[in-house]
């Protein structure tokens, strides 16, 4: 899979165009799934700064994948 900037500059474009081509190309190619997954991510690394902000004095946030989990410190 590898990143967006590993794929796009692969086959090491010289020219503007040819860089723009392997753009559209990756962009293009991006799944579904893997735009859930990333959506998903932001969101609960998202949360986590609100609920860090939030609960700072008090509570320990605890990312462990796709769970939050929280900790009365």
């Amino acid at each position: 899979m590898g990143t967006l900037k590993h794929r796009v500059h692969k086959n090491n474009p010289h020219m503007i165009e040819e860089l723009k081509q392997n753009i559209r190309r990756e962009i293009v190619s991006i799944s579904v799934t893997e735009l859930r997954r990333v959506n998903a991510n932001f969101l609960i690394r998202y949360l986590e700064c609100i609920l860090i902000l939030i609960f700072s004095s008090s509570y320990t946030v605890v990312h462990m994948s796709d769970k939050l989990n929280f900790k009365l410190v």
